[in-house]
């Protein structure tokens, strides 16, 4: 099958793995999307120390079940699925545990399903106590700022206060709602 690697900065390419392997406590996923991540941005862009290269990227996939371990209950063939992965996101099929896949509804498109970043936003949402009467400031709001600045509104958050060096990125936020 074909993945892709990261042998380091700009130099990403398309090679020959072997299939992933495949137990009963797992599921075989055919990769349909994933999603660049900025964490793996920063890998593109420059060298980072203490990363071993070439490396697999891609963590914020979905896909589509293609063979289910005979332990697995939850899902089957066919299934639609969101997934978080250790890399190989840029691979066409992967291995993956139960708890690592989360079903995706027929009307959502694979892209669509590559819901990663809000559920980190809202981990921290729900870690932070946040009360209907604060003022929040969000120091950073880029993509993923952007994404918490929009559940803390759809929370009823009643300040909502954005700092960042971008004027373009301050000025989405203030239509946003901070």
């Amino acid at each position: 099958m074909k993945a892709a690697l990261l042998y380091g900065p700009h130099d990403w390419r398309i090679e020959e793995i072997d299939s992933p392997t495949f137990t009963d406590d797992q599921l075989l996923i055919s990769i349909k999307a994933c999603g660049v991540c900025h964490s793996e941005l920063h890998q593109w862009e420059e060298k980072i120390p203490g990363l071993d290269y070439p490396r697999f990227i891609g963590h914020e996939a979905a896909g589509i079940i293609k063979k289910v371990g005979s332990h697995i209950k939850k899902f089957k063939e066919g299934d639609r699925v969101a997934l978080w992965i250790f890399g190989k996101g840029f691979a066409e099929e992967v291995s993956v545990n139960e708890d690592q896949v989360f079903p995706i509804n027929d009307d959502i498109t694979y892209e669509e399903a590559l819901a990663e970043p809000i559920s980190c936003t809202t981990n921290a949402l729900l870690k932070t106590n946040v009360l209907l009467a604060d003022t929040v400031a969000l120091v950073g709001t880029g993509f993923m700022g952007l994404i918490l600045l929009q559940q803390l509104k759809h929370q009823g958050v009643s300040k909502l206060i954005a700092i960042d060096v971008r004027n373009e990125i301050l000025t989405k936020a203030k239509e946003l709602g901070a």
